[in-house]
């Protein structure tokens, strides 16, 4: 396998996280700020989006630090991308969200090709779901425990 492969699909998933985290924080960050003037607790869906912004940014930074192996952090890829298409799923063709009297198939394509936000966010997620489970399999260093560059930096001699 080439060797600039596994580390640009790293640099992949990563990209598709941040644009998922940006667009997540786009929709949450209005809705955060009107609970604060309200008074009131965001709604369970806002609560879960700002979750996985937080999640996508701590995990990133673990992994960086050497906290989190690649491994473990391929799991919790798959892990939360598909939580938030199941999630997703669930709100937009079920009572715990909103439903459009149409089954599932109809209702999903109507989303995604009627908000470019979601499309994007959508795919970003389903692409870095699959990286990630591909990366699973055929990532060596996702088999060992690798140094953290802040441990490499501070055992520096010189």
């Amino acid at each position: 396998m080439d060797k600039q492969l596994v580390p640009g699909l790293r640099l992949l998933v990563l990209q598709m996280l941040a644009i998922d985290a940006l667009i997540h924080l786009s929709v949450v960050a209005p809705r955060l700020a009107a609970s604060s003037v309200s008074g009131e607790f965001p709604r369970v869906v806002t609560v879960f989006m700002a979750l996985s912004i937080a999640a996508i940014v701590v995990g990133a930074l673990a992994v960086w630090a050497g906290a989190v192996s690649y491994r473990t952090a391929y799991l919790l890829v798959v892990l939360l991308t598909a939580g938030e298409i199941v999630g997703w799923l669930l709100f937009h063709n079920t009572g715990l969200g909103h439903t459009h009297d149409a089954g599932i198939v109809e209702s999903t394509i109507e989303h995604v090709v009627g908000d470019p936000l979601e499309t994007a966010a959508k795919t970003a997620e389903v692409v870095a779901l699959a990286l990630a489970a591909y990366l699973l399999r055929v990532d060596a260093a996702a088999r060992t425990r690798r140094p953290s560059p802040v441990g490499r930096l501070l055992a520096r001699d010189d």
